[in-house]
């Protein structure tokens, strides 16, 4: 096999009627390692946001989502979920392939590129950041 052809999957899962029936790990990757999803994960979220809204346990509106964000002046607190869907929160983005973790901008110090709902950017983990987000309001 040309090492230039690789994929570099690192998991593969299949879940059928709700239970893993099947899983495959890359050397080094287990199930509790966390992977970016990137482009999936927005779909997957989506869903599970539209669900979770529907089950009135989670509210596009609702800002200042997580702790690290409702510090006195930190621009990120008025930033809403339904912003961070639909990729117009203004959120900083390093867009770093090598190091996903590092572009991440919940781990990032607060600044937005643009001021919030002013510009969409299909930045994957933009998107990705809702997941972090989802557990602390689904139980209300």
């Amino acid at each position: 096999m040309n090492p230039a052809e690789l994929r570099r999957t690192r998991a593969v899962v299949v879940v059928y009627r709700g239970r893993v029936i099947a899983e495959r790990f890359a050397p080094g990757i287990s199930a509790r390692t966390p992977l970016p999803g990137w482009s999936m994960t927005k779909s997957v979220t989506g869903a599970l946001v539209g669900v979770l809204v529907k089950e009135g346990k989670l509210a596009l509106d609702r800002s200042a989502l997580l702790p690290a964000w409702r510090d006195a002046g930190d621009p990120r607190a008025r930033i809403t979920l339904d912003q961070l869907l639909r990729m117009t929160s203004g959120l900083q983005f390093n867009e770093d392939y090598d190091d996903p973790w590092r572009s991440c901008c919940l781990r990032s110090p607060a600044g937005l590129n643009s001021p919030r709902s002013s510009r969409w950017s299909r930045r994957p983990a933009r998107a990705g950041n809702i997941p972090a987000v989802g557990p602390r309001f689904s139980r209300r």
